[in-house]
């Protein structure tokens, strides 16, 4: 059975440790080492919700807000075994939830651009799209000029 802990709940212990050895077992998102520590060391200081089965960390999502009503997906990741069975549904759902009860009216995420030819980013595109969220920018030099950045929206009213 799969939990999603809220950040209101009690955050699981050694979360920034769980969640590093999550991103380590997905090197095509996660391959850039100053990257992966960031992220894992910000679930215990942005708000993060933890998709538990057994007890066991197997996704997590962590939100950064950037104005009143606008937030982002910070980071979200879910362990390879665990793909395709509804956990990353199940953190979106989540967040939009619990942003509504904020009344956040944008979720926004920034990905890897189309320009570069990724399968890995592929799939994550086609998932932020089924999840109701459109392109809406691309900066060719965000990150750097191999990693052209796509920032996608989805309204959340």
């Amino acid at each position: 059975m799969l939990e999603i802990r809220a950040p209101e709940q009690a955050t699981p212990a050694d979360a920034q440790g769980r969640c590093e050895q999550l991103l380590r077992a997905l090197p095509q998102w996660f391959a850039i080492e100053s990257a992966l520590t960031t992220y894992a060391a910000q679930v215990t200081r942005l708000p993060t919700a933890f998709a538990l089965r057994r007890g066991e960390v197997v996704g997590f999502i962590t939100l950064r807000q950037h104005a009143a009503n606008a937030w982002e997906v910070e980071c979200m990741a879910v362990h390879p075994a665990a793909h395709r069975q509804g956990i990353g549904r199940a953190l979106i759902d989540w967040a939009v939830r619990w942003l509504r009860a904020r009344d956040a009216r944008f979720l926004t995420v920034r990905t890897l651009s189309p320009a570069v030819n990724h399968f890995a980013y592929a799939e994550t595109r086609a998932f932020y799209a089924e999840m109701g969220f459109q392109p809406i920018m691309q900066f060719d030099d965000y990150w750097s000029a191999q990693n052209p950045c796509l920032a996608m929206l989805r309204e959340l009213r």
